[in-house]
């Protein structure tokens, strides 16, 4: 599965930059994460903070420099606070609260399009898929009973899921610096479809969504 991601994300990038204008970025962007859980059994720990950084490239599609297929690679960290899951371990029940803290190197797939510039101003909306391949799962865990294998910080974690996908919205605007260059500055929402855990404690499934703040400098 790895394997034919990046293939494939190496063959539309090799495709795109020897057939279209470019430009190339770098963001680093503030996340708030909160999981949408369908399953009954357990609830959400509410909004935490996450970052997203990497790098951005905008490839613009035909003459019209307004349109582009934006796409880059970045580092996803992103943490979710799941309560009320009931364990168990041979005859012993408890309840729990786990942190997951998880890590995507991500490709966006998405479309750009800006208007015209106004003043220095360009205002821009954005929307696609972004798959994401996780690279790293940690978690703690705070349990109702005293035992300390039962409460723990920051233990590796086998029970979520190597691919995430999303669905991102978002709009802002660019401040041009002069030529190329320019800062970018919005807003942007992904809605995660694919469940990040796997573990038979969920009758359901669980899934990332977060709010972002884009700050990035376009060159």
């Amino acid at each position: 599965m790895r394997k034919v991601f990046f293939a494939l994300i190496f063959i539309l990038s090799f495709h795109f930059l020897s057939a279209q204008q470019f430009r190339i970025g770098l963001t680093a962007s503030p996340e708030f994460n909160f999981p949408r859980i369908l399953a009954s059994n357990v609830s959400s720990g509410g909004v935490s903070v996450g970052l997203n950084y990497g790098l951005l490239v905008d490839f613009t599609i035909g003459e019209v420099e307004r349109y582009a297929f934006s796409t880059g690679i970045t580092h996803r960290m992103a943490n979710v606070s799941i309560e009320n899951i009931k364990l168990m371990d041979g005859s012993i029940e408890y309840t729990a609260s786990q942190k997951l803290k998880l890590q995507y190197v991500e490709i966006p797939l998405t479309m750009r399009l800006r208007t015209n510039e106004i003043g220095y101003i360009t205002y821009y909306g954005q929307m696609g898929f972004i798959p994401g391949i996780l690279i790293s799962s940690r978690y703690d865990q705070k349990a109702d009973i005293s035992d300390p294998a039962y409460n723990f910080k920051n233990e590796k974690n086998k029970e979520t899921v190597g691919l995430n996908l999303s669905l991102h919205v978002g709009g802002g605007i660019e401040y041009s610096l002069g030529g190329a260059t320019a800062i970018m500055a919005g807003l942007y929402y992904n809605n995660g479809f694919t469940k990040i855990y796997k573990t038979s404690f969920l009758d359901d499934k669980v899934s990332l969504r977060n709010i972002g703040l884009r700050l990035g400098l376009l060159f």
